[in-house]
């Protein structure tokens, strides 16, 4: 059924002679024939959930092009005190809202940014804006647009349920199953982002996103890095202590493996995923270890 509705979207609907065939005759759209047929091969080898992946993602887009944003406005986002719309602090903002569309009834995490602190930050705020306008995954939280006023950036997300660490924390570690299918999204997410030569440099429990079908989504792109095909990130010291790398750990501007860096995160993941603590908790001096490398992993 979703492959018949994917097949009605994307082949043009005024060519009488499409369908799956091998050569489009269509004399008034013979481009567009030819494309239409190119995808429909495409969807033709993709799995069940991969086609409702495709779906989602592209009437996620249709709408968000219906979407009438103006109701993305400063004095929406009130505090914590005087509002239940307030979902808590973020990375280099002032705080996270939800807001819900008065148009279509969808939700979003409204992130407000005061302009002064973009402006002071202002390479990781465009870094942060270039990527999330860019990649488009079904495991990346995605940004839908960005509204301005006169104080604040108003960065609009795909709302999501919660936090992974909360999950986490709240069950005391995670059955092995469970965590293993969160570990396969993430791994896939990154993969994606590897493609583009993305490395989040961030990776951790809270930078993980639960949604309502206990899918994950990673978010918060702003210790990021989109690097060329011949160079890698040299900016070390960023990112969190507890899933750093080594190499992350001591501060310079030498070349690493960006990719190696993200996949050094992913483990300590797993492991706090499953055993609910740090891989080296007991070591009173962690970070001091990881910048001598002396420290044995469990």
């Amino acid at each position: 059924k979703n492959l018949e509705i994917l097949k009605s979207s994307f082949l043009p609907r005024r060519c009488r002679n499409f369908g799956i065939t091998e050569r489009c005759e269509c004399s008034v759209h013979p481009g567009w024939c030819t494309q239409s047929v190119r995808s429909m091969e495409l969807f033709s080898e993709m799995s069940d959930n991969e086609v409702d992946v495709e779906l989602e993602r592209t009437l996620s887009q249709i709408r968000e092009l219906r979407e009438d944003w103006s109701f993305v406005v400063g004095s929406a986002c009130v505090d914590a005190g005087s509002s239940k719309n307030f979902l808590g602090k973020g990375s280099g903002c002032e705080g996270v809202y939800g807001l819900t569309s008065p148009t279509t009834g969808c939700t979003y995490a409204v992130k407000r940014v005061l302009r002064s602190q973009a402006a002071a930050k202002s390479v990781e705020f465009q870094r942060e804006l270039d990527i999330g306008s860019q990649v488009q995954h079904p495991g990346v939280c995605r940004l839908c647009t960005v509204v301005t006023d006169e104080s604040y950036h108003m960065l609009v997300f795909e709302r999501c349920k919660h936090e992974l660490f909360e999950s986490v924390s709240r069950a005391g570690g995670l059955p092995e199953p469970r965590a293993c299918a969160y570990f396969g999204q993430i791994i896939d997410a990154l993969d994606y982002l590897h493609s583009l030569r993305i490395y989040h440099r961030d990776l951790k429990l809270e930078n993980v996103l639960v949604t309502d079908d206990d899918k994950v989504k990673l978010n918060d792109f702003d210790h990021s890095r989109q690097c060329s095909v011949n160079s890698q990130p040299g900016t070390r010291g960023k990112g969190t202590v507890a899933y750093m790398a080594p190499e992350m750990v001591s501060f310079g501007d030498t070349p690493y493996d960006g990719a190696a860096v993200d996949i050094w995160s992913c483990g300590v993941m797993l492991y706090v995923m499953v055993c609910c603590n740090y891989p080296c908790a007991h070591l009173q001096s962690y970070p001091c270890q990881l910048r001598a490398t002396r420290c044995h992993w469990p």
